[in-house]
């Protein structure tokens, strides 16, 4: 069995350009690896899950997502501003950290918005969703989101 642990960390401006440019990156890099090690664990069968498709679509909305929202919410689109987004990914789980250089929100009183033709607040709807775990730091410019490898979320009141 080959044990492995990868990371990542980019930084760039506050321009909405680079959103699927890093959001790409991080996925390509991120599923490279998850690819790799699955290969060489084949033959052990409680090494890797076999279904390595939680790389692909909701995990590459909810990083648009988290990046949009540190973008444009966070930072103002203000170019002078960085955002910074790391990842970590070992054999139990996939943490990706956002974080904006603006003063953040009230994520403990926030009411995601559910309306279908809604404007804006959907975002952390769909990072939840797609997402095993989020959290905040306390002022609420930065996101944690989780992907435990091999699990999914089973019992939601969410859907």
């Amino acid at each position: 069995m080959v044990l492995f642990e990868n990371q990542l960390y980019i930084e760039f401006p506050s321009k909405k350009d680079f959103i699927d440019f890093v959001s790409n990156k991080v996925i390509s890099s991120i599923n490279t690896i998850a690819q790799e090690v699955h290969s060489q664990n084949i033959n052990d069968e409680t090494s890797m899950p076999q279904d390595l498709n939680i790389f692909g679509f909701g995990m590459n909305l909810s990083i648009d997502e988290a990046l949009k929202n540190a973008i444009v919410h966070g930072n103002r689109v203000d170019p002078l501003k960085k955002v910074a987004l790391s990842y970590y990914i070992n054999s139990e789980k996939l943490e990706i950290i956002v974080r904006d250089e603006g003063i953040g929100f009230d994520h403990k009183n926030y009411k995601a918005n559910q309306e279908i033709d809604a404007e804006a607040g959907r975002g952390l709807l769909l990072i939840n969703n797609f997402m095993d775990e989020i959290k905040f730091n306390e002022s609420g410019n930065e996101i944690t989101m989780i992907k435990y490898l091999g699990k999914s979320k089973t019992a939601r009141e969410d859907f």
